[in-house]
């Protein structure tokens, strides 16, 4: 058994809640730009217009890319919600967000926000603090992406979820 999945089913064990707690079309673009207004106090300006350094491990999408990549984001996340765990889909839209960076600030945040609200639908706990603030973040981050391994950042996740849960 991989060690995402005893996570899981760690968490699971303590919230004993269906996976299947998403609906339909659960959040869209419009959500997003709420939520990041919520976070910066004015409205959400359009995508980002920049161009942004690589990271190690990603390069940045350009920003005429961005409007494409955050509709197929919103269809991967319906999709996915069918198929991940509701731990697993909170890391993989958390991750997405900072990956795509679609704005030119607050992309953690907003990263952290949306996992909280995922989390929040399904009943999990949050993590006790966001994830960009948690000891072993930037390694998991940057191994999930050299390793193109989802599983490496949603062992992470899982595990600051599961801490939260013992509290």
């Amino acid at each position: 058994m991989s060690q995402l999945k005893q996570l899981l089913d760690q968490i699971d064990h303590i919230k004993n809640q269906d996976s299947s707690c998403l609906p339909e079309s659960f959040l869209n673009e419009t959500d997003l730009k709420n939520m990041y207004s919520a976070i910066t106090s004015r409205p959400a300006p359009k995508y980002r217009e920049t161009d942004l350094e690589p990271a190690p491990g990603n390069h940045f999408p350009k920003p005429e890319d961005l409007d494409h990549l955050v509709s197929h984001f919103f269809s991967q996340l319906d999709f996915s919600r069918h198929t991940l765990h509701p731990v697993e889909l909170a890391a993989m839209a958390y991750k997405r967000i900072v990956d795509m960076a679609p704005f030119e600030e607050k992309n953690e945040v907003l990263a952290q926000a949306l996992m909280d609200r995922i989390l929040k639908a399904c009943g999990y706990p949050r993590p006790l603090q966001p994830l960009y603030l948690t000891d072993g973040y930037t390694e998991a981050l940057t191994s999930s992406r050299k390793r193109r391994d989802m599983d490496i950042f949603s062992e992470f996740a899982a595990a600051a979820v599961l801490s939260s849960a013992d509290h």
